[in-house]
């Protein structure tokens, strides 16, 4: 076998943000540190996928996946009279399987609800729901074999398809912390205390022509 490997460098960024509260609210209310650990945490993962996906790798944001993708290549649709969304991702499906090879077949699809919303509403000539079920209201699991995952950190109008298993690794170097303190800034004056949510992480993108990004909107 041989392996081509490069030499490259990246960064591990940190992901953190901080709310104060009153140290009476914390005595008084035993379940509150328990609410606002849990948003927190929440908020910190809803910043840490819109990274993972958008980050345009400047400043202290991290290198994410649509800023290294490969952008989708509209010759597919030339010989494709009158495609839909469907067919873009089924022709996006195929320019990062020959791109990925074996090694690095695509895994899923990532979509915005709105454009998911638009496919689920795509009918044929006879009126007929092609993929959503109106009677049942059951999600979209898979197009074209692939799970979709639909997601506010992509932007309405694009999608991303690729090998989120093989050709991107999340180098996870400190886990979801959650610390309080009570001596930061004036806390102690005013009986304030900070809690502060956040991780460590960085990004390996092993192989962006494995992954394709494009717009619905773009023509041949």
């Amino acid at each position: 076998s041989y392996l081509n490997w490069q030499s490259t460098s990246g960064a591990i960024r940190t992901i953190a943000h901080f709310v104060k509260v009153s140290r009476q609210a914390l005595d008084d209310l035993p379940w509150l540190r328990g609410t606002i650990d849990g948003e927190m945490i929440y908020g910190l993962k809803v910043k840490e996928e819109a990274e993972i996906l958008s980050g345009d790798g400047t400043g202290v944001n991290l290198n994410g996946i649509i800023t290294q993708a490969t952008a989708f290549s509209t010759g597919y649709l030339v010989a494709a009279a009158g495609w839909t969304r469907i067919d873009v991702l089924r022709y996006a499906k195929l320019q990062a399987r020959l791109a990925g090879l074996a090694t690095y077949p695509p895994s899923a699809f990532i979509l915005h609800p709105t454009d998911l919303a638009q496919i689920e509403l795509t009918k044929s000539a006879e009126g007929l729901y092609i993929i959503g079920d109106p009677r049942t209201g059951a999600a979209i699991r898979y197009i074209w074999d692939l799970p979709v995952v639909e997601s506010d950190s992509i932007s309405a109008g694009t999608f991303l398809v690729g090998a989120f298993n093989t050709a991107a690794d999340l180098i996870d170097r400190m886990a979801t912390t959650v610390e309080i303190s009570f001596e930061d800034d004036v806390n102690f004056q005013q009986n304030l205390a900070t809690i502060r949510c956040e991780e460590r992480i960085g990004l390996a993108v092993k192989k962006s022509s494995a992954f394709v990004t494009g717009s619905f909107s773009t023509s041949p």
